[in-house]
């Protein structure tokens, strides 16, 4: 895998400049419906949730935290969506009179219905781990493992988002890989 370096440092391969490009190329987005948050948005994020957000999570923040064309409207995970998921899950939690706590300092970054995404901050890797918590499963609450790092998460959640498809990350495969529902 060819490896590309952000904010200094060895990354994946799927760069933000790449993962903006397909946003484009698949028509999920123009140039101007993609828009970034200001360092100033995450020092706030950063002090509300009391954790240091990895780089390159914040190089999504800063490239398309605020907006990112129907690649946004279709899922919750931009910064703006970020103090309401922490809401909604707590809120699950208490009403299902559900006793977890997530791994300290956890960031949850993703919903859809009973089904959340998180990354663990404050550790050195500048490439998050995504781990995904579903609270109402035939058999309980599930808590995997889904990507090694937020960039290849990234990527998968723009190749295989549509038009005109649901939010497709939350379809996935018998790997508990993100799949396209088209």
């Amino acid at each position: 895998m060819k490896r590309v370096v952000h904010f200094g440092v060895e990354c994946a391969s799927y760069s933000i400049k790449k993962i903006k490009q397909l946003i484009i190329d698949r028509k999920l987005a123009n140039e101007s419906e993609i828009q970034g948050v200001d360092l100033s948005d995450i020092d706030f994020l950063e002090s509300k949730f009391c954790i240091h957000i990895p780089d390159f999570y914040k190089e999504f923040l800063i490239t398309l935290g605020r907006c990112g064309g129907v690649l946004a409207r279709k899922q919750i995970f931009l910064f703006q969506d970020l103090m309401y998921i922490k809401t909604l899950f707590d809120e699950m939690l208490n009403d299902d009179e559900i006793d977890l706590t997530l791994p300290p300092a956890s960031l949850l970054v993703f919903n859809f219905e009973s089904t959340f995404d998180y990354i663990i901050c404050n550790v050195n890797k500048k490439d998050p781990v995504v781990y995904r918590i579903d609270l109402h499963t035939d058999s309980g609450i599930s808590q995997t493992k889904l990507y090694d790092n937020f960039s290849d998460y990234l990527h998968n959640l723009v190749m295989t988002t549509g038009v005109k498809t649901l939010p497709s990350a939350f379809h996935v495969n018998k790997d508990g890989k993100i799949i396209s529902d088209n």
